[in-house]
């Protein structure tokens, strides 16, 4: 048995919220058939070929030189930057790359079914498949954009009105919809903006690497702590440049600003925003880090922050906090789709978030991570796809 993945970001290494659900979740499915991955990547990388798991294989397409003028020319018409049309130029204009359209057809006609790991890849699926297929929903992809795209002139309507469109028809087309939140939220938003068939729809959870990420105790903590050389409180963000993570970065500069006796650490992709510019003395820019440094910095951070205002889909990094045992604070927006309570992390507004690092207790860490055990890890949710996958009212593989 085999599935064919189209993913419009390379997957390894894991590295951000969305790679590690595919990373992860397809892993352990790998246990179970053949798993290939179809992914894109920018024109400088390399093509590559390679089993990144046990008979899980990613093969990375290099965007044309065509692709990328057709996204710029795209972000120029729609005052956008780039990263925030490449996703809508691929609904489009994905024949513009006819090496990733062949990989892809050459994958999936060995394959038993298809997954596309968001909806742009529909349209392609539509011409060049007639494999049953899954859509592998990490967000409500038209609220997304509506939130993101909001205040930036008449013409963002057009980009608006296309996601519209290409989600609907690929919920009402695919075999299965598959959704990345712990709670119904998405699942009630799909069939209200879509009336999408309830009985094709399930939750199938992000989740954390329990096996890569240890519990880490307050007074192991505060051990390793004084061996990386802080002194002071320190308060953790991890993000990618998706734009509510550039978001919470400011509220997390203007924080700074307040409390002089904590630094303030940012890790990941999001960094690459701030790199020329001025900012306080207390924050630190890690960037982009390896798993085992990323280990290391959830092994010593006192207070984890997570001051999200806007997005969708389930926030994972917060599943990363809470298996080490960093205590949490938190907007209700960036508890999306985890099924977290206050007995678990602190919830508050943005204008609560000082108080709330100045007072940080570790009383809640065990209340997360047995949650996190009973609910998000991989083994665990992997373990309910292949459940729904090989259900006999599926038929997926026949």
């Amino acid at each position: 048995m085999k599935i064919t993945l189209l993913s419009i970001y390379p997957i390894f290494p894991p590295r951000s919220g969305f790679k590690n659900r595919v990373f992860f979740l397809y892993k352990e499915l790998a246990k179970f058939m053949d798993v290939e991955i179809i992914s894109l990547t920018g024109p400088d990388c390399e093509y590559f070929n390679e089993e990144i798991a046990p008979n899980l294989r990613e093969i990375r397409i290099p965007k044309s030189k065509k692709q990328i003028e057709k996204e710029i020319e795209m972000a120029q018409i729609y005052n956008l930057k780039r990263e925030s049309i490449f996703d809508f130029a691929q609904i489009l204009h994905f024949e513009l790359t006819p090496k990733f359209v062949e990989a892809f057809v050459e994958s999936s006609a060995s394959s038993d079914f298809v997954v596309s790991s968001q909806p742009f890849f529909y349209p392609m699926i539509k011409k060049h498949s007639n494999k049953k297929f899954i859509h592998d929903s990490h967000n409500v992809e038209y609220l997304l954009k509506k939130q993101l795209l909001e205040n930036k002139g008449n013409k963002i309507d057009e980009l608006l009105d296309l996601i519209f469109l290409t989600e609907k028809n690929i919920c009402s087309n695919a075999y299965l919809n598959i959704v990345c939140t712990a709670t119904d939220d998405d699942i009630k938003s799909l069939n209200s903006l879509y009336r999408t068939d309830v009985s094709k729809v399930f939750s199938i959870a992000n989740g954390v690497d329990l096996e890569g990420i240890r519990f880490i105790c307050p007074q192991e903590r505060e051990a390793n702590k004084l061996t990386s050389g802080y002194t002071k409180k320190i308060a953790l963000f991890m993000g990618s440049t998706h734009p509510p993570n550039l978001e919470a970065c400011e509220q997390i500069f203007q924080m700074a600003e307040k409390l002089n006796d904590v630094d303030f650490l940012v890790v990941g992709t999001v960094c690459k925003a701030y790199e020329n510019r001025s900012l306080p003395s207390n924050v630190h820019l890690a960037g982009i880090v390896t798993n085992e440094e990323k280990n290391n910095i959830l092994s010593f951070a006192d207070v984890a922050l997570n001051p999200i205002l806007k997005g969708a889909g389930t926030n994972m990094k917060m599943l990363d906090y809470m298996a080490a045992g960093i205590p949490v604070i938190t907007t209700e927006v960036g508890l999306r789709g985890l099924d977290l309570t206050q007995k678990m992390v602190e919830i508050t507004e943005i204008d609560g978030f000082e108080e709330k690092i100045r007072e940080i207790s570790f009383e809640k860490i065990y209340n997360a991570r047995k949650h996190i055990e009973k609910v998000f890890d991989w083994q665990v949710i992997a373990k309910k796809y292949k459940e729904l996958l090989f259900n006999s009212n599926c038929q997926l593989f026949s």
